[in-house]
């Protein structure tokens, strides 16, 4: 780093940065820092002063970073998420801990991949500290930037990221239908997507990658999504109102292959449509050690091989593939 920059970026100002770019609040800020509001306007007023730029513009909405105030906000948050991994392997060399993982990881691969994972990591017998935040790719993404995170698990986006990120894919999936054990539909040997619409539908949100082919091939079905439909990422969620209700959802075939193993649900015959998911890893390329980095990717892959292994191999396979 520039030493002229470095002088005028000290914590508190990397804090400040990053905390006017998540509240839009001078005010806010204030309080998160505990200091006066006039204090923050005045350090603001010198930073940009020092570095010639302007960094944030009021608008009606609040504070908005500008071009140069995006590019160093973040810079802003890599440099804190680095801070916060120093700080947290300190306390793993104290507690006697050689590693920490900190792991994203969405629903698609939750109950399947990341099990898995921590079993073979365990077998090596090493002392490692995991931490897993389970959310949607929106909200992962920018925390794996950020440093929140050390890899993100699920399903790869259909845009190519950028040099900055690393990925690794382990397998596809597709899409299938299931419902609890004894629902109505399972009187029918085959199920048609008319019968389907009559009941509630569990659909993964607008947000998600699969969302938007899922709703063009709904509609060349002539299926409207009925007004009586949920619309979660939570798998827990999801298991509870499938056990509690007629409801039928639409999950990839690991997951629901996974809970049918359990006696929770059961596919449905119904032809679905060919949307690929593609399910891997992402990380930041220059973040992480080669030997740690490695590591983790082998055992993913590992636990991706019996998972294809699976699916190419049992019956079961067939009867999530739909009529």
């Amino acid at each position: 780093m520039n030493p002229i920059l470095a002088s005028k970026l000290d914590f508190r100002r990397l804090q400040m940065l990053v905390a006017l770019d998540e509240t839009r609040s001078v005010s806010k800020v204030a309080d998160l820092l505990h200091v006066s509001q006039p204090a923050i306007s005045k350090v603001l007023i010198a930073l940009e002063a020092e570095l010639g730029v302007t960094l944030f513009t009021r608008t009606l909405n609040g504070m908005a970073p500008t071009p140069p105030g995006a590019t160093l906000i973040h810079h802003a948050r890599l440099i804190l998420g680095d801070l916060q991994h120093a700080h947290q392997d300190l306390q793993d060399v104290r507690a006697g801990r050689v590693a920490r993982l900190s792991l994203g990881v969405l629903p698609i691969a939750a109950p399947t991949l990341l099990p898995g994972f921590i079993q073979r990591l365990a077998a090596q017998s090493v002392s490692v500290s995991i931490e897993v935040q389970e959310d949607n790719m929106a909200s992962l993404l920018p925390k794996l930037r950020a440093g929140d995170i050390d890899f993100l698990i699920g399903n790869l986006p259909k845009q190519s990221l950028n040099h900055a990120f690393g990925q690794q894919f382990l397998y596809e999936d597709r899409l299938c239908c299931v419902a609890r054990r004894g629902h109505p539909l399972f009187l029918h040997r085959q199920h048609r997507w008319e019968q389907i619409g009559r009941y509630p539908l569990l659909l993964p949100p607008p947000t998600a990658y699969t969302r938007p082919e899922l709703d063009a091939f709904l509609a060349r079905k002539g299926m409207v999504i009925p007004r009586r439909h949920v619309e979660s990422f939570s798998t827990l969620t999801n298991i509870g109102v499938l056990r509690r209700t007629d409801a039928i959802a639409i999950v990839t075939r690991e997951v629901a292959r996974h809970f049918a193993g359990q006696g929770l649900l059961a596919p449905l015959q119904v032809r679905m449509p060919p949307i690929a998911v593609q399910v891997g890893l992402v990380w930041m390329a220059q973040r992480h050690k080669e030997s740690t980095r490695d590591n983790v990717c082998r055992l993913f892959g590992e636990v991706a091989a019996t998972i294809v292994a699976a699916q190419q191999g049992t019956l079961a396979t067939q009867a999530f593939e739909g009529a």
